[in-house]
């Protein structure tokens, strides 16, 4: 995360990491010091009143851990690439908020025009899914592009394409 990133990790008391998207499982995790684990297991409402986490959600949770750990260039390679998006995607007139994460909400404003967006990707073959309102705040609806480590440089060609051809197609989001 950020803290790693700038060389702070020793300063973090404790962390709390989400395990869905881009490790590719479920919920989310503390991370700190044993007495402050024990605390929140005990004490921790949310925790306290849930059920546990299944054997299989941690198994692949630990498994996901162990691939940032031993993989590191897969991080760089998503961040590298979503920048890349982003670039491109502001060049070509999208709104999009900032920041530099793999995961792009691309604007367009009125729900519809998001749906229409998100069909037309899948025509071309990309699995974009509309958000739409109550989600987002009304005038907010927006498709959401997820750039992966895996995903080829030909094939974001391929999707910057597309989105260059919607706005040739329905304009520049509003």
């Amino acid at each position: 995360g950020l803290a790693a990133e700038m060389g702070l990790s020793e300063m973090v008391d404790v962390s709390v990491v989400t395990l869905s998207k881009a490790m590719g499982c479920v919920g989310g995790a503390v991370c700190g010091s044993r007495v402050f684990c024990e605390a929140a297991v005990n004490f921790g409402r949310a925790y306290v009143y849930s059920t546990s986490v299944p054997p299989m959600v941690a198994g692949v949770a630990r498994a996901a851990v162990g691939v940032c750990q031993s993989e590191p260039g897969r991080r760089e390679r998503a961040r590298f690439l979503a920048g890349k998006v982003r670039g491109e995607l502001g060049k070509a007139g999208m709104k999009i908020p900032e920041g530099d994460s793999p995961i792009i909400p691309v604007i367009f404003g009125e729900a519809e025009r998001a749906l229409q967006a998100a069909e037309r990707l899948k025509e071309k073959g990309f699995l974009v899914v509309a958000v739409r309102p109550p989600t987002v705040a009304r005038g907010g609806s927006r498709v959401r592009l997820t750039i992966s480590c895996d995903h080829t440089d030909g094939e974001v060609a391929q999707l910057m394409g597309a989105m260059r051809g919607i706005v040739g197609e329905m304009g520049t989001p509003r």
